[in-house]
């Protein structure tokens, strides 16, 4: 089966961690050296960095670069995710893009499971929203992946709407608030495909039910992930419903 490059980027610097050639202390690859290396955009290489630093791999500093954590989370065995039609035995080509579906500033959250993680504090309080992102992930201009991530912004701020719609880093918005992500954890479950449009507010259920219309799985899978910054606080809420003939997980030993 082919591999999307950015699961490849990110499993050969896994690998190059786990076998010692990056050392924790140790400054890795720069972007523009993995940009040359595998042929790919600036955004590939950014997010293949992002997800590292949230997942407790590697740490930024700033002026530096980026290096290898010194106590590194999830040190012996590596979780990875592969994103790709597992039914293409042919080896066809694969293209993949996401569509950012809405931006919406929110008073509350109200899923109460995701306003707890976020201990959120009432808009009547602070006056400042939370920021929730909708986006949809394509293979093959099929959707196989609804995504719905949630932040409270620690102050009042302009965020940049526009901008996020025309694909800004979700993950670059929140460290530009001074909201740098270290570590994560990540459940993932089956649900069935109308347990899920029951738990979703009226607008997600649209927007599920126009993206997997023509392709409704009897069940999903259910990705939450939650993102920590350095002081152990509750940056991100990430709830992703994945269709399972896009999905699979590997444990590396």
């Amino acid at each position: 089966m082919a591999v999307l490059k950015y699961e490849k980027i990110k499993q050969d610097i896994l690998r190059d961690i786990e076998a010692g050639k990056f050392k924790p202390g140790d400054r890795i690859y720069s972007e523009g050296d993995l940009k040359a290396k595998y042929g790919v955009s600036n955004t590939t290489v950014i997010k293949v960095m992002n997800d590292l630093v949230a997942q407790g791999y590697l740490i930024r500093r700033q002026g530096e670069g980026t290096f290898v954590r010194k106590n590194i989370l999830n040190k012996r065995v590596f979780f990875s995710e592969n994103t790709r039609p597992l039914t293409n035995d042919k080896k066809e080509p694969i293209s993949e893009k996401t569509v950012v579906e809405a931006v919406d500033l929110i008073q509350q959250i109200t899923n109460s499971d995701i306003a707890k993680i976020l201990h959120a504090p009432s808009f009547e309080e602070t006056k400042v929203p939370f920021l929730k992102l909708s986006q949809v992930a394509f293979i093959n201009n099929k959707p196989w992946k609804l995504q719905f991530r949630y932040a409270h912004i620690s102050g009042p701020t302009d965020i940049p709407i526009a901008q996020l719609k025309k694909g800004l880093s979700f993950t670059k918005v929140l460290e530009d608030l001074n909201q740098i992500p270290e570590s994560e954890k990540m459940t993932i479950s089956v649900s069935d495909f109308e347990s899920i449009i029951d738990s979703l507010s009226e607008k997600d259920q649209k927007i599920m039910k126009s993206y997997f219309k023509n392709n409704r799985p009897a069940a999903l899978f259910v990705r939450n992930r939650i993102v920590y910054d350095r002081f152990e606080n509750a940056i991100e809420y990430d709830q992703a419903f994945i269709h399972p003939d896009y999905y699979s997980i590997d444990i590396i030993n």
